[in-house]
């Protein structure tokens, strides 16, 4: 049987209290359900007063419309009672996390240069792992937002097969209609979300094929049916991994279903822990039993402020500041546990094709094993336990010996002094640099990744910023990451603004 990888990129759906809506959770009206063998849809219709929206007969697979019904909910309870049905939920709405908190940052212009040689690159080994494999024979599933058709980096990488699940056609192309579609302030926010999520995967396994199937919309927005019809789309249809950003704090059954499917095909899934900053309740798929989790660390290895966090957690990996392909042919910076995961689905699509036909039990444990040490830093010792076994470096999973294995640029204190502060912040290196001059920059970015400031190092090995970004603007309270590469190190600090 031909190993195939499922891999989740998971968010949330929207954050539901108890007390919000119920039209607000799922589409009004709108039932999707899997029935037994041997049951005619036409008679559960009678029998419920339902009417069907769409079939797939050969899979029992169905969306039904329950006109009228105002308790959805409680429609559905009685409704799985019914003898034909084996499964059925409300058709949820599911969105991605970055949506909703506006962590995807558009075009911010570059080269694919500055793509390929992103610091987090180095962190995860990816040079040193190209020297054994690529990811070639492995065809990968983007179940996203779509793609952007004409962007290099998809050019001789996509599959023959694609499809897109919002308009059920076969052009998952990335869209925006300038409309804000969900009503919440924002308006298409999920515009290249599946763009940066496909290229970041490209960047890891470059020799891999892209198998693009669209399942949200340009708010970042889908359901229940376009999630589990694109599931369905990707299985049959050669993905060995696939990607998914979104996810629902309850477990659905049908996706849970079709998840045990992919196991018996052999899949193994892969899922983002979410960005609610909250350990519990964590999301599902991310909780199934199948998913491997995966969470999201920032440029220096610490839990980032918006990543979720569990026992269930496998490994870490960048999340914060990751650079990718925009549509426009453009390159753009973003922040999120949606983009740490397609960082190892690309691990794992260099696992399989190292070790063809590996188990989903393996394979965990290879990605396990490929991890750097986390919990020694103060920042995440509040979190030990719940980040997994540490940030992925992928030289380790594919088996060089840890003890051989180069470390990536080690990280040093930058001192900063005061913190917090509200103005002025003071910068300098434990030891003065033998030498140091204009061209050793220190790089300020934001919580969400954006580049705020670049300040040069003196000659005394000092730096002195005053709270105030390129174009001189006071930045705004929060926490701010300055990194200053020197030689084969990297000396870090992390610094909060108040007013």
């Amino acid at each position: 049987m031909r190993t195939a990888i499922l891999v989740l990129l998971i968010g949330t759906l929207f954050t539901a209290s108890a007390a919000a809506r119920d039209d607000e959770r799922w589409v009004p009206e709108q039932v999707v359900c899997i029935l037994y063998d041997g049951y005619d849809i036409v008679d559960v219709n009678k029998r419920w007063g339902t009417t069907t929206v769409w079939a797939d007969v050969e899979e029992n697979f169905y969306l039904l419309r329950a006109a009228g019904v105002q308790d959805l909910l409680a429609f559905v309870v009685l409704f799985r009672k019914d003898e034909a049905v084996e499964l059925a939920d409300p058709n949820y709405w599911i969105e991605t996390p970055e949506a909703q908190r506006q962590m995807v940052i558009g075009a911010v212009g570059g080269t694919w240069g500055d793509f390929e040689d992103q610091e987090l690159t180095h962190r995860i080994g990816l040079n040193q792992a190209h020297d054994m494999v690529r990811g070639a024979g492995i065809t990968v599933a983007v179940l996203d937002t779509g793609y952007d058709p004409d962007h290099e980096i998809f050019a001789d990488r996509i599959s023959d097969y694609v499809y897109d699940c919002i308009d059920l056609d076969q052009t998952p192309y990335e869209e925006a209609d300038g409309f804000d579609n969900d009503g919440d302030g924002f308006v298409d926010e999920g515009y290249g979300h599946g763009t940066m999520v496909a290229g970041l995967v490209a960047l890891v396994a470059p020799d891999a094929t892209l198998m693009p199937i669209r399942v949200l919309d340009d708010e970042g927005r889908g359901t229940l049916f376009s999630v589990t019809k694109g599931i369905m789309c990707a299985v049959p249809h050669g993905a060995d991994i696939m990607t998914m950003s979104f996810g629902v704090p309850v477990v659905t059954e049908i996706i849970a279903e079709k998840l045990r499917v992919a196991e018996n095909h052999g899949v193994v899934t892969i899922a983002a822990a979410g960005n609610r900053n909250v350990e519990e309740p964590p999301l599902h798929p991310a909780c199934d039993s199948l998913a491997i989790m995966v969470t999201a660390v920032d440029s220096m290895d610490t839990k980032a402020d918006f990543a979720d966090y569990h026992t269930d957690v496998v490994v870490s990996a960048p999340g914060v500041g990751v650079r990718s392909a925009y549509p426009g042919n453009e390159w753009g910076i973003g922040s999120g546990c949606s983009f740490a995961a397609p960082l190892v689905a690309g691990e794992a699509a260099l696992v399989l094709e190292q070790t063809p036909g590996i188990e989903r039990r393996e394979l965990t444990e290879r990605l396990e094993h490929g991890a750097q040490e986390i919990y020694d830093i103060p920042e995440n010792w509040i979190y030990r336990g719940l980040l997994g076994s540490g940030r992925m470096y992928i030289p380790w999973a594919l088996g060089v010996p840890v003890s051989d294995a180069p470390e990536p640029a080690p990280f040093a204190a930058l001192r900063a002094w005061p913190n917090p502060s509200r103005g002025t912040v003071y910068l300098e290196l434990p030891i003065r640099p033998a030498t140091s001059s204009a061209q050793h920059q220190a790089r300020i970015h934001d919580a969400n990744g954006r580049l705020v400031r670049t300040l040069p190092l003196t000659g005394e090995g000092r730096i002195t910023w005053f709270g105030r970004d390129q174009a001189g603007w006071r930045v705004s309270p929060g926490r701010y990451f300055i990194s200053l590469p020197m030689d084969d190190s990297v000396h870090t600090s992390c610094i909060t603004m108040l007013r």
